[in-house]
Formats: C-alpha cells, sequence, structure tokens
C-alpha cells in the first residue's frame, strides 16, 4: 500500500520511491550538508534578506525620485527594477544580494555531481532575478527547499555561516 509519506506533496510531487528511504534532510539529494556552511537556506532567513533588499531598493528609489508617493505605481516600478539590477549584479559579482549577504546567505551553482562552492555566473543570476520578479516560482518549492526560480536557473540559496 502506498503511504502519504512516498507520494509527498502536491507542490514537491513525490520526492523519493517506495523503496528508497526519505531524506533526512532539506538538500541531502544534492550533497548538502545538514548544518553549517552549505546547509539549505531556511524560510526565515531567506525572508529576512528579501525585505532587506526590498528595504534597501525602496531607500534607493526615493532617494531617485524624492516626489514619488509610497504606492505609487511608477515609484513601485522604479524599485522593483532597481531590485532586479540589485541582485543580479551582486549575485553575479558578490555571490548573492546585499540582503543575503548581510544574512550570511551565498547563491551557488547546482550541478549533476550536487551542490557546488562556485558562485552563479551574470546569465543564472539573471535567470534567476527575474524568476523571482514574478513571485510564483520563488514560492513553489520541491523537498530539497529549492523554488522554480533556482531550479530553472541551475543554483541553491545555501548558509554561509
Amino acid at each position: 500500500m502506498v503511504s502519504r509519506r512516498d507520494l509527498g506533496s502536491w507542490l514537491s510531487g513525490a520526492t523519493w520511491s517506495a523503496g528508497e528511504p526519505a531524506p533526512a534532510w532539506r538538500g541531502e539529494r544534492l550533497g548538502a550538508p545538514a548544518a553549517g556552511p552549505g546547509a539549505m537556506a531556511g524560510y526565515g532567513p531567506r525572508l529576512l534578506a528579501l525585505g532587506c533588499d526590498w528595504a534597501a531598493c525602496l531607500l534607493i528609489a526615493s532617494a531617485l525620485a524624492p516626489g514619488a508617493v509610497l504606492g505609487d505605481p511608477d515609484s513601485g516600478l522604479l524599485t522593483l527594477l532597481i531590485f532586479i539590477a540589485e541582485v543580479t549584479v551582486l549575485t553575479a559579482v558578490a555571490g548573492g544580494s546585499f540582503g543575503q549577504l548581510l544574512v550570511g546567505l551565498r547563491v551557488v551553482r547546482v550541478q549533476p555531481s550536487g551542490v557546488t562552492t562556485v558562485a552563479a555566473d551574470p546569465a543564472r543570476a539573471l535567470l534567476r532575478t527575474l524568476l523571482l520578479a514574478i513571485v510564483l516560482p520563488a514560492i513553489i518549492v520541491d523537498a530539497d527547499g529549492r523554488g522554480l526560480h533556482d531550479r530553472f536557473a541551475g543554483t541553491a540559496l545555501v548558509r554561509r555561516r
């Protein structure tokens, strides 16, 4: 008989077959450690990093367009464009956005052999950021804690410390 454990959730699909043991931690199938540097980032640090990034981009947008009113569609678009530029450039150059680096996270490449320590290249950083800006791909996650934006870009968000 197939148990609920064998089926997984509707978001992640079946994460293991009936003959294989379930992963003991998020990222185990990718070769990531259970804790410490290189472990998959949890939801709390991810949301904190996103909040730091968005707040920084709001400050930059308000400095660039001082007359813009918060909630104005034009200021929202400017903030989003700054967010896309900031996250893409810093991810490609420094291995993570301002908020991710502040919180202690890093974006790395995932290869068939598993999670690496190699930072995302500019093309992967741009693809990941554009999908993140759409929002929906980022909230649909698999059993390893990777959103669709990470899966499509071939990246993972891991802890630096």
